[in-house]
């Protein structure tokens, strides 16, 4: 988890209730809630009554200062006393702990994460049940979120951004091996340390291939889970049908904001959201950031490709995608997404000369697929 330091203040969303740590410097002014986008005055509230549970110990851990809350448990920092270490630690609400399947999914995350030990990955120590109350132990990190820095920079110079991306790539590629997908890829849970490092965080909407089908079960069938800005159109329909290019897409919407200083999609509500996300365009990047190399355009609009076929299908294709980009960033990108006439599905074309072999291959697909759409109606 992360830290800011003393000098910030915890800052509650009236919209999504999140409850999160906004810099001192921020007072004052209108800021995006990191979590649903709501922009809202960053306002010092009242000082609560003092929390009860600092100073307590739990699972080992002396609680020193609370974080912040979502909807389904509180953060705190506190001193892991057996190793004498400063750790983070997540504690189930207990609104949420009423509810069986919430408290499956809390220890789904516990047990997910104790599988992945990677520099990129909030590393998980310990998890278990204290005091009526269900935790898990993280690794605390002295830094701020990817989504403080962009709105502190306003907008991030490119080869930053590029460079997150790429650790948070590296992330995903171990998720992958374990057949994990993170399904909430978003800048609010990507912590940058005070020396750049990058590091994914919160699986709690995590999904593992499973053949006892667990994770199905926690995630219903028509179920819309993540964040609508940076949500796939395959994720917004059915969260359980979410593969490695839906986190693709959310790192692709991630890169977006950090290059352009906003989301990709952001209505009025997260129902107008989702709805931009299913029936729009992303717009063109280089529209909003004049100074962004065609090559990185081009990758964002690659990575946010509508359907999920047409954008790199694993993190690993995506760091060799980006690798190759970077060696000649201002040449347009080798993968591009197009729409036929009749503004139906993308189509992926390469720019290696290809183009009309591909459209003609698309074009007798869909011929073919009418054809046996006929006979199967006689």
């Amino acid at each position: 988890m992360v830290s800011l330091g003393t000098s910030a203040f915890l800052l509650e969303c009236p919209a999504c209730k999140h409850e999160f740590l906004v810099p001192r410097r921020a007072e004052g002014k209108r800021i995006a809630c990191p979590h649903c986008r709501k922009v809202i005055v960053a306002q010092a509230q009242v000082e609560r009554q003092s929390d009860p549970l600092v100073g307590k110990v739990i699972g080992g851990v002396k609680l020193t200062r609370r974080l912040g809350a979502g909807a389904l448990g509180v953060v705190y920092e506190g001193q892991q006393e057996s190793l004498g270490r400063r750790v983070a630690i997540k504690l189930l609400s207990k609104k949420a702990a009423r509810f069986e399947v919430q408290v499956k999914r809390f220890q789904r995350e516990a047990k997910l994460a104790a599988q992945i030990q990677h520099p990129n990955v909030v590393a998980v120590y310990d998890h278990g049940f204290d005091r009526g109350v269900h935790y898990l132990v993280m690794e605390f990190v002295e830094g701020g979120t990817l989504a403080q820095l962009i709105e502190d920079a306003e907008r991030l110079p490119w080869r930053q951004a590029v460079d997150v991306l790429l650790q948070i790539a590296r992330a995903l590629e171990l998720l992958a091996s374990h057949d994990m997908v993170h399904r909430d890829v978003k800048p609010a849970n990507i912590l940058i340390t005070s020396e750049g490092v990058a590091k994914l965080a919160d699986l709690g909407l995590a999904k593992q291939e499973d053949p006892t089908g667990e994770g199905t079960m926690l995630t219903m069938q028509g179920m819309m889970m993540g964040s609508p800005a940076y949500c796939s159109p395959e994720q917004a329909r059915d969260a359980s049908t979410a593969g490695h290019a839906a986190d693709i897409y959310s790192l692709g919407a991630t890169l977006f904001h950090a290059v352009t200083g906003r989301p990709p999609f952001q209505g009025k509500s997260a129902i107008e959201t989702v709805r931009m996300v299913l029936s729009q365009d992303v717009p063109e990047p280089i529209s909003l950031a004049p100074e962004l190399p065609q090559g990185i355009n081009d990758l964002i609009l690659d990575l946010m490709a509508k359907h999920p076929g047409d954008r790199p299908q694993n993190p690993s294709e995506l760091i060799g995608e980006v690798t190759a980009i970077l060696e000649a960033p201002q040449r347009a990108a080798r993968r591009r997404v197009v729409r036929d006439r009749s503004g139906g599905r993308a189509a992926t074309r390469r720019k290696s000369g290809n183009g009309p072999i591909v459209i003609a291959v698309l074009v007798l697909g869909i011929l073919i697929a009418a054809v046996v759409a006929l006979m199967l109606t006689r």
